[in-house]
């Protein structure tokens, strides 16, 4: 289960804590690649413009998007990031790798050793990430956006789960993790501001008014609740039983009325909570099971499911407004582009083509297929920008600003 998310954004309490680990590693600095051309193009011998001739050959000139560079990659990538004004992606080989997104030069890369990310966060030009390195205790590092590197890590013992949130008020991270219960860490410093290891919980920490909110689900004989925390000190403002008991997930999102949250209780049910009072503003149960939610803005949100059918529905209603099957493409990997309105997901290869498929977000609408030299594994936007990544290359793509 995926679910769009959005960059809103402890057994015994006398546990010994593994310190700090302060360190500042120095950034390696890696040869200029852009532009840089296969030796040998497998369709067109030579070619160098072949991927700009096959996108614009396939998209409406009315969409204005123009190829800007291609990028190769030093090695296979396992996660693509976007982070304010970098691309930072993760190599096969546990390195952090980032890249200016608007020329692909000024590489750099980190030796930070991740096998997988579980779970990332941005606030302050800082990227933390967790994860899960060999010894299988939960990571918390702090990456340096502006001169990359790494800030500071933190080992929390016995824990191999766990989520992030950035609180703005605080300037802290609250890290849930599971077993080892949830932790509130300066951003500064990675210091322990509280812990609460008696609170199980592996899900993101929401802001609820003046409060966090934490959800306990019931595991063995604990029955679990959801908790009000103080964001200073940890302590239990109030405690409530529980709505779904068997809640998944949930996504947080702002809205003019305030901070809302949809929720996933099961393979086919979901819900919108008001999560300073736990009011259940509505809930559906589909027929079919969900592959994927993603929350569009303020007032819309769309979910896939596995037999291919994607919908868009009102998000304060949870009302249907379109419905669409969609055999062509991956909607396990689609991404939305809310400034050009559009959806956009790699084509499911059905016929030995490497494309990208756009379709019309407003009302779904299939609108043409972009055909590349290799298949799309990931899509990402920043600002008018568009990047395709696959295993070897990033291809960048920018819209045409209209001129009034």
């Amino acid at each position: 289960m995926i679910l769009g998310v959005a960059t809103w954004f402890m057994p015994l309490l006398l546990r010994k804590v593994n310190p700090i680990q302060s360190k500042k590693v120095a950034l390696e600095q890696l040869p200029i690649t852009a532009w840089e051309e296969p030796v040998e193009n497998p369709i067109t011998i030579l070619d160098p413009t072949y991927d700009e001739m096959a996108w614009m050959k396939k998209t409406p000139e009315d969409k204005k998007l123009r190829f800007k560079f291609k990028l190769k990659l030093e090695n296979d990538f396992n996660k693509l990031i976007t982070v304010q004004e970098n691309f930072v992606y993760l190599d096969q080989d546990g390195n952090l790798r980032g890249f200016d997104p608007y020329t692909g030069l000024n590489h750099w890369k980190i030796n930070i050793s991740i096998r997988k990310i579980i779970s990332q966060v941005v606030g302050q030009k800082r990227l933390f990430l967790v994860d899960s390195p060999k010894n299988e205790n939960l990571r918390i590092s702090c990456i340096d956006l502006q001169n990359p590197s790494i800030l500071w890590q933190r080992i929390i013992p016995e824990s191999k789960e766990g989520a992030a949130v950035f609180d703005f008020e605080t300037q802290s991270l609250i890290v849930s993790t599971a077993s080892d219960g949830v932790w509130s860490l300066k951003t500064k410093t990675g210091e322990i501001l509280w812990k609460k290891p008696e609170l199980y919980t592996k899900n993101k920490i929401l802001i609820a008014g003046k409060n966090f909110l934490a959800f306990e689900p019931p595991v063995g004989k604990k029955v679990g609740a959801w908790y009000f925390l103080d964001p200073l000190t940890g302590a239990v403002a109030q405690k409530q039983n529980h709505i779904y008991p068997e809640m998944e997930n949930f996504t947080p999102i702002s809205t003019p009325e305030g901070i809302l949250a949809l929720a996933q209780v099961n393979e086919t049910q979901y819900f919108l909570l008001n999560p300073v009072d736990l009011r259940v503003i509505w809930s559906q149960t589909s027929i079919d099971s969900i592959l994927k939610i993603n929350i569009i803005n303020e007032n819309h949100f769309l979910v896939a499911y596995e037999n291919k059918l994607l919908e868009k529905r009102n998000l304060k209603t949870g009302e249907l407004i379109w419905q669409k099957k969609m055999n062509q493409v991956d909607l396990s990997s689609f991404k939305i582009d809310t400034v050009q309105n559009l959806l956009v997901a790699p084509t499911a290869d059905t016929d030995d083509q490497n494309g990208t498929a756009f379709y019309n977000l407003e009302d779904g609408n299939y609108l043409y297929t972009a055909q590349m030299t290799e298949n799309a594994l990931a899509v990402d936007f920043f600002g008018d920008w568009l990047y395709l990544m696959s295993e070897t290359f990033v291809w960048a793509f920018q819209h045409d600003k209209t001129v009034h």
